[in-house]
Order: structure tokens, then sequence, then C-alpha cells
């Protein structure tokens, strides 16, 4: 079953930069019937490991934070930082531009 929480790691890991959704897109065609969100925000939340082979280092700038290399991926935390608060602004920006600006309570 779906999570209805995927639609928005999606959408949030699309706007981290310009690659990302074909970067996300060639991932899923590559895993499937794995999806990113279950791979990777799953895996991390409820198993504390990735559900495909992944190495994670803390410092690199690749274009995009995830990189796959010999069989497996690499999880670059300094770049996906700086790509999340990318995302983050423009998602900040978004929501105060809006005419009554707020963060709806989780469900």
């Amino acid at each position: 079953m779906p999570s209805q929480n995927a639609p928005n790691f999606n959408t949030c890991f699309d706007m981290m930069g310009k690659v990302y959704p074909a970067w996300r897109a060639a991932f899923e065609k590559r895993e499937k019937p794995r999806t990113l969100y279950k791979a990777l925000r799953n895996g991390l939340a409820h198993e504390y490991a990735p559900k495909v082979p992944f190495k994670v280092v803390m410092f690199g700038t690749p274009p995009v934070a995830i990189v796959r290399q010999r069989g497996r991926y690499l999880f670059v935390v300094e770049a996906y930082l700086r790509d999340f608060r990318t995302a983050a602004r423009r998602i900040y920006a978004d929501v105060m531009a809006s005419a009554s600006p707020h963060i709806p309570p989780p469900d």
C-alpha cells in the first residue's frame, strides 16, 4: 500500500535541484518495484539502514547528493544538506507567498 507521505517526500526531493527529478526516475526504473521513498526514507526511518546497498560519507560536492557507483549508492551528507536547504527555502517562500501563510499541523 502506498504511503500518504511518499508524494511529499518525492516533491521535496525533486525540489532539491534541477537534476533530482530525473535522478529519482532513473533510480525507480533501475530498482523497480522499489521506490526511492521506500528504499531511502523508509529504510532510514524504520530500519536505520537504506534498503539498497549504500555507503554514507560526510563530505563531497557532487551535483546530486546520491551517486551510483560500482553497484551501490554513495550518499554524501554535505551535498544532501546543501540541496535540502535549497528545497526548504523554496517551500518556505511558497508558503509565505500565500494569502494566509501557515504550516498545517501533522495529521
